[in-house]
């Protein structure tokens, strides 16, 4: 394994101090143990498929380096950074674009092929990358992803808690999320002003809910989750009338007074269902 007498921490926030870019969202990693332990939570082996998303200076990389994966892929948007990364992991595959604007399934090399993700998200970006991950989940086996803590917090909160909502149905409805591990601001060059939280997003076999229509589903859960303080009755009465809401929630047995928080992603899918089935 790398060895962390073998660094400059010196010349590390020299070069991620120059590298920083605002825009960007950057805040590079510079504890090693901790790079370390993000990437023994994924037990990579000589059969692995990796993709690490913004490995910026590669303080997680040369821990995965070290492991020897089948395969390597960083994905990285910052052009300043491709040239160092190129000559650092010279058997990774470097794609110098967005995350998000990439088909995950077009980087496979076979149809069995599955991707484990790593990566040490912009604070700026990361729910949107999340989304685009999760839209490409069949590509995935598994990731670990850093997140500033309270987006991390909504991503594994539970039923009736004040995080629950549209993202903790989102990731939750096709991964098993569990917090690892929460990360001080001293572990980063420069250093945020929040703590930030690593997350294993573990692959379920099967979505937890099946739905008639999508994106009916989605308007709901965007709707009533922009009025939380309000019973569902009244957010829905923004799309539906009456009659039909009162049909709604015969069909569902849902209590009409209840708010957003206290819907299991089952009953949110048994709205969406019924509404779809009355158009």
């Amino acid at each position: 394994m790398w060895s962390t007498s073998l660094f400059n921490y010196q010349e590390i926030d020299l070069i991620t101090t120059t590298y920083k870019k605002k825009s960007l969202g950057q805040h590079f990693l510079n504890d090693f143990m901790i790079a370390e332990r993000i990437v023994s939570s994924v037990e990579i082996d000589s059969k692995s498929s990796i993709i690490e998303i913004g490995p910026g200076d590669g303080s997680i990389t040369k821990w995965i380096y070290d492991s020897k994966p089948n395969r390597g892929i960083l994905i990285e948007i910052d052009t300043r950074l491709i040239q160092d990364l190129k000559i650092n992991y010279p058997e990774f595959q470097i794609i110098n674009e967005d995350v998000c604007e990439i088909h995950l399934s077009k980087l496979l090399k076979d149809p069995k092929e599955k991707f484990i993700v790593l990566g040490n998200l912009p604070y700026n970006v990361s729910t949107r990358i999340l989304e685009h991950l999760i839209d490409h989940r069949d590509s995935i086996e598994r990731m670990v992803l850093m997140f500033q803590k309270e987006v991390g917090d909504r991503i594994c909160s539970k039923l009736r808690t004040k995080d629950y909502g549209r993202l903790t149905l989102l990731a939750q409805e096709f991964f098993n999320t569990e917090t690892l591990f929460v990360i001080r601001p001293s572990s980063f060059t420069p250093r945020p002003k929040i703590d930030s939280v690593v997350i294993l997003f573990s692959k379920r076999e099967q979505p937890l809910i099946n739905l008639e229509d999508r994106r009916t589903y989605d308007n709901i859960v965007k709707l009533v989750f922009s009025n939380r303080r309000k019973m569902i009755r009244r957010s829905l009465k923004a799309m539906y009338d009456d009659e039909k809401l009162k049909e709604v929630f015969l069909r569902t047995g849902i209590e009409p007074s209840k708010r957003p928080e206290e819907l299991t992603i089952q009953e949110f899918a048994d709205l969406s269902n019924v509404i779809h089935s009355l158009k």
